[in-house]
């Protein structure tokens, strides 16, 4: 029995000692949030720097954005703010670290993660979504969206305005609800593939290129041509060409597609 009792306890020390690091780097977190009542002349900027951002449309006139901060301990999370602006119709969010400890920001190991969430009316500007390791995902925003990200993807869903869409490492998938008359499209990676979904009545010129990928846009009658030792590009219209569609990418392949098939 005491042989048996020593045994369970050491399995206890055992189990408990293994749990510290969990214990020790479990890290802290908080959420905020914030709530506007908006116009459709109201621009929205966000520059976040880690950390997704989440950006859907919602039925009235009030803007909502939470913001959940982590951090791996306190004193990381004190450095860790949000600067919040409200001028002449533009709301800004931006992610602050904190001073860096060492010169040229080297030596600074703190810790910190923002994860926006954005519930607000259709017709509210996106003048500037940026992150840098984190993705974007925005769904049914009716007006212009220039958004950017450097490690991460970005996936946009019921765009019916503009578009400028950058990231270095990572994807592009953008669907469209409308795409025609004077519309604009950037849209532009270096290590990732670009997929874009049009409606069948849109109209657009569009231009792709891509040094190591394919091109395709056969559901809209697109042919690419391949070059000679690498790289191809395409060029076309869809409809009578109103809208503006470009595309590129160095490394992955590109392909438009219609939403209807």
């Amino acid at each position: 029995m005491k042989n048996q009792l020593n045994r369970n306890s050491l399995f206890t020390i055992l189990a408990l000692v293994a749990l510290l690091p969990a214990l020790a780097f479990a890290g802290v977190s908080k959420e905020q949030q914030w709530e506007f009542s908006v116009d459709e002349s109201t621009e929205l900027g966000i520059s976040n720097i880690n950390g997704d951002i989440n950006i859907s449309a919602t039925d009235g006139d009030q803007l909502v954005v939470t913001a959940k901060l982590k951090a791996d301990n306190e004193k990381d999370m004190e450095k860790l703010q949000i600067e919040v602006k409200e001028a002449n119709g533009s709301i800004s969010f931006k992610t602050n670290h904190g001073k860096s400890s060492g010169w040229f920001n080297w030596g600074d190991s703190s810790s910190g993660e923002v994860e926006f969430t954005v519930h607000m009316p259709a017709f509210v500007i996106l003048k500037s979504i940026a992150t840098v390791n984190g993705d974007v995902e925005i769904t049914g925003v009716k007006t212009s969206a220039n958004v950017s990200t450097v490690n991460g993807n970005l996936d946009l869903n019921g765009l019916s305005g503009n578009a400028t869409l950058e990231t270095v490492n990572g994807d592009i998938v953008v669907k469209f609800q409308s795409f025609d008359n004077s519309q604009e499209a950037d849209l532009q990676t270096v290590n990732g593939s670009v997929v874009v979904y049009l409606p069948a009545e849109a109209s657009a010129k569009v231009v792709a290129e891509t040094v190591n990928g394919k091109i395709r846009g056969s559901d809209f009658g697109l042919e690419a041509v391949e070059g000679r030792f690498v790289g191809s590009d395409m060029e076309g219209n869809i409809g009578s060409g109103s809208a503006s569609l470009s595309m590129q990418t160095v490394n992955g392949s590109i392909k438009v597609k219609s939403r209807d098939t």
